[in-house]
């Protein structure tokens, strides 16, 4: 009965989100949702298909490798572009609801870890599942109305995609996938830096484990303290490892984006000296 809830509350989500897109006025959408990083197909792939650099005058902000796939994307199937962003919302929520069973499983398992502590009068406070009965409802409401992601989903936004990576991040970081965790902490770094900041939750969780590893193990191998130092860094050296691979696959597009970072950021600082003077003359 609640994965039917659940799955009419989706559908109810997903025509909210169509009926905006064809029905909320464009200004209202465009001004409120609208970033150059987030509209591809208006803005790398439009200039990618008319022949121009896109990184010539420092206006795309797109990573090259993901733009390249969306424009093949939009090639073949230009006419499919709406089924594209209402099956990366479905999985979106798909995946809220998966981090917010991962998240009720881990509270419930520190909890009960201190089970044998805790005096049997006092045993009915430990966390259970019957606790949670209301969180997955919630979390999936809160996503679905946010007025943000159905405005995002109007003016077509890719963020959608940095969101999921983002998502399955802490998910497997959750369920002790380092390895997995990060390969999505690398993509999403590479669609924008923001993701970075999810290596600190990876890395903790990395750290844990080699301290679980090196406290239960009694091989002789382990007490060697080379090995204990590769099974501490070995998720670290995974990380760039395969951020290394997937940025080597674009390497001159990669160097036309970095150019393109610098100068914008040296234009910034001259525009910001600019209205320093400008203010200091008034």
């Amino acid at each position: 009965m609640k994965y039917l809830t659940l799955f009419v509350w989706m559908v109810v989500m997903l025509s909210v989100r169509v009926l905006v897109k064809h029905c909320a006025s464009q200004n209202l959408v465009k001004s409120s949702a609208y970033s150059s990083m987030d509209n591809w197909d208006s803005e790398g792939v439009f200039l990618r298909e008319a022949g121009l650099n896109v990184y010539d005058n420092d206006i795309v902000h797109q990573p090259p490798l993901a733009l390249h796939l969306w424009s093949v994307a939009l090639r073949y199937t230009e006419n499919w572009v709406a089924v594209y962003f209402l099956l990366f919302e479905l999985i979106i929520m798909c995946s809220i609801l998966k981090l917010c069973d991962v998240c009720i499983n881990v509270l419930i398992w520190s909890d009960q870890r201190t089970q044998p502590n805790v005096h049997t009068s006092s045993r009915s406070l430990i966390l259970s599942r019957d606790d949670f009965v209301l969180c997955r409802y919630l979390m999936i409401i809160c996503y679905c109305f946010n007025p943000y992601s159905i405005l995002a989903f109007a003016s077509q936004s890719t963020s959608v995609i940095w969101n999921i990576t983002s998502v399955w991040t802490l998910i497997t970081c959750f369920q002790n996938r380092l390895f997995i965790s990060s390969c999505f902490c690398a993509l999403g770094c590479y669609l924008r830096l923001y993701s970075g900041l999810l290596l600190l939750p990876i890395l903790a969780v990395a750290n844990i484990v080699s301290r679980f590893l090196e406290i239960k193990t009694t091989d002789k191998y382990y007490e060697h303290g080379v090995c204990n130092l590769f099974i501490r860094l070995w998720h670290r050296c995974l990380i760039l490892f395969f951020l290394n691979c997937l940025l080597s696959l674009d390497n001159l597009g990669i160097m036309n984006m970095l150019d393109f970072s610098i100068s914008s950021c040296l234009t910034q600082v001259d525009v910001t000296g600019l209205q320093i003077v400008f203010s200091q003359a008034q």
